[in-house]
């Protein structure tokens, strides 16, 4: 009972999926602070940190995900500058960019530095940074970066925009005059990006880790940010267009832009779900789809969103995902599947299960290019022998 106090409130504050990190996650950051503030009881602890807006600060400091590095997925990088440079010579005379969450600052220093390199001149643009994390943004203005910050294949771009301080290395000057950083929580009523501000906006891996509500709640947040030509970057996980109608893919499709479109005339006919068996690839079944089909075949209509991620292991895996997902699909549930194979996806990115139930299931609701393009890929993993 103690633990669902806590993992309402992460809901409640920051809108945490507690499955999307495993409850072995929460429960060593818990732990965790429970030694540091020598409290044995855990009902004690709940009533502190519920009441107590300092160390909920601090159990949040150990649950957030701050994994990132410079120049993650490149095509972002290079959609970005081509958009901006659009701008530019369509006469925008200041682009404004927002980098939500931006973690310890290696993203939105990405970004000035691609632009720098692409001509754009310092004046011209304008990078905002925001983070839960005081600790994140707080390193993010040092600009002091390690090893693990630097992962690519080609990192001449250290050479020169950065130089080196004992074992790290420190970010230039012009670089780090490009960015504000602030510390907000995304989903927070005081948060104010401003409607209409935003020419770019890199929310990258975020909304895997957000219940159903939340992610639609910050996707309303971000279409209102945008300009009427703003483009938003998502994670290669995320297929946006399933939770936000109006936003459609642009651009070289590993760059996983999308554009606000206009909203259809009408909506197209409900459809109901068909049964789990018309929808189950043609390949050999695996152990994880055959338990999926046994369960959507007997009825498991009690599956809900509450009771889902009570379905999964400790440290929820590719396989585990893909099956409560399926499981979902087969009871109706159709967002929250989507949900699943998106996480499935963000943790094996090749994962052929999961690409091919999430094609079926977005050529289902009628999102045929969304279909198309989740088919193409588990083409080249099953040609490439990637997955058995």
């Amino acid at each position: 009972m103690s633990r669902a106090r806590i993992e309402e409130l992460l809901a409640s504050t920051i809108g945490l999926d507690p499955g999307s990190i495993g409850t072995q996650a929460i429960d060593l950051a818990v732990r965790a602070r429970m030694r540091t503030r020598r409290i044995s009881d855990l009902v004690a602890y709940c009533d502190l940190v519920e009441g107590d807006v300092d160390e909920r600060k601090e159990l949040l400091e150990g649950i957030v995900v701050s994994e990132t590095w410079f120049f993650r997925d490149p095509q972002a990088f290079r959609f970005v500058v081509d958009h901006v440079a659009s701008r530019l010579r369509s006469g925008t005379s200041l682009v404004r960019i927002l980098s939500l969450p931006c973690a310890t600052g290696e993203e939105p220093y990405s970004v000035v530095i691609a632009l720098l390199e692409a001509g754009v001149l310092p004046e011209q643009v304008e990078v905002r940074g925001i983070d839960l994390s005081p600790r994140a943004v707080e390193l993010a203005r040092a600009g002091a970066f390690g090893a693990n910050s630097f992962r690519g294949e080609d990192l001449s771009f250290r050479e020169r925009w950065f130089s080196t301080a004992g074992s790290n290395w420190r970010i230039d000057p012009r670089v780090q005059a490009c960015v504000s950083f602030e510390v907000a929580n995304a989903l927070g009523p005081t948060l104010d990006i401003g409607a209409g501000t935003c020419d770019v906006i890199l929310c990258r891996n975020l909304l895997i880790y957000l219940n159903l509500e939340s992610r639609r709640k910050l996707l309303g947040r971000i279409e209102r940010a945008l300009g009427e030509s703003g483009v938003l970057i998502a994670g290669h996980s995320e297929d946006i267009a399933a939770l936000a109608p109006r936003f459609r893919r642009s651009g070289n499709l590993a760059a996983f832009a999308y554009r606000r479109s206009e909203p259809p005339s009408a909506e197209p006919p409900a459809v109901a779900s068909p049964p789990c068996e018309s929808l189950t690839p043609r390949r050999r079944p695996s152990r994880a789809r055959a338990r999926a089909r046994r369960a959507g075949s007997a009825g498991e209509a009690s599956v809900t969103q509450k009771n889902a991620g009570a379905m999964l292991p400790p440290a929820p895996s590719a396989d585990s995902y893909c099956l409560l997902g399926v499981t979902l699909r087969c009871t109706g549930k159709l967002a929250e599947a989507a949900a699943c194979f998106e996480r499935a996806l963000y943790l094996d990115r090749d994962h052929y299960d999961s690409l091919v139930h999430f094609a079926l299931l977005c050529e289902h609701r009628g999102e045929r290019e969304a279909a198309g393009r989740l088919r193409r890929r588990a083409a080249r993993v099953s040609r490439g022998g990637i997955r058995p």
